[in-house]
């Protein structure tokens, strides 16, 4: 909840310096949140159990409101890339089966970090260069 709070007070505060900033971190704050809940929506209609923890959701409304519209995206791709990566690597090492949980937080937590030093414009960028001058 502290998170949120000071989130929503940052937010509101780069607002009033600039319009379009203050919007993007409250729209990254929502949308952060939503998609997450929607996977946990999703899940627990479909499959009857929780896809996503209510920690993970609220993470991302939090990392949303301090990154933006445009990072929380990149924090949301990243995260499950991690996720898949290091779950299939645990899954084929035997140190999880097929129906435990793994904990999400932390590879929103690497994507999040990896974000903070390439921040999402950069990124796009360098993936447009390389597509364009490579293929």
């Amino acid at each position: 909840m502290f998170g949120f709070i000071v989130g929503i007070i940052y937010a509101f505060i780069t607002t009033l310096v600039d319009i379009k900033s203050g919007f993007s971190l409250l729209a990254g704050g929502i949308v952060g949140f939503l998609i997450f809940f929607f996977i946990y929506l999703f899940s627990l209609a479909v499959f009857k159990k929780e896809g996503m923890g209510g920690g993970d959701i609220k993470l991302m409304g939090v990392v949303g409101l301090f990154l933006g519209l445009q990072n929380v995206i990149q924090v949301f791709v990243l995260s499950f890339f991690i996720g898949s990566i290091i779950s299939i690597i645990m899954l084929i090492a035997r140190r999880k089966k097929g129906d435990d949980y793994i904990p999400f937080g932390p590879f929103i937590v690497i994507a999040t970090y990896i974000t903070m030093i390439l921040p999402a414009w950069y990124t796009y960028n360098q993936i447009y260069r390389f597509l364009i001058y490579n293929f």
